[in-house]
């Protein structure tokens, strides 16, 4: 039997990981900004820093959101 103790325990936990992974996914989101603004700028891309950014245009709003 759940009482209402343990519920707001399990709540407040989850509230915890909630705010764990939105600073994870903020982190993420601003390393993969910095990362990619470089190559926004440059005149010509390679093959490798064209994949580069495409990959992260990619995944920069798939972070967002979750």
């Amino acid at each position: 039997m759940v009482t209402v103790n343990e519920d707001k325990a399990s709540a407040e936990q989850e509230q915890e990981w909630l705010r764990q992974l939105s600073l994870i996914y903020s982190g993420l989101i601003i390393i993969g900004v910095y990362l990619v603004a470089p190559f926004l700028t440059a005149a010509s891309l390679d093959l490798p820093a064209k994949v580069c950014v495409v990959a992260f245009s990619v995944a920069i709003p798939l972070l967002a959101a979750w």
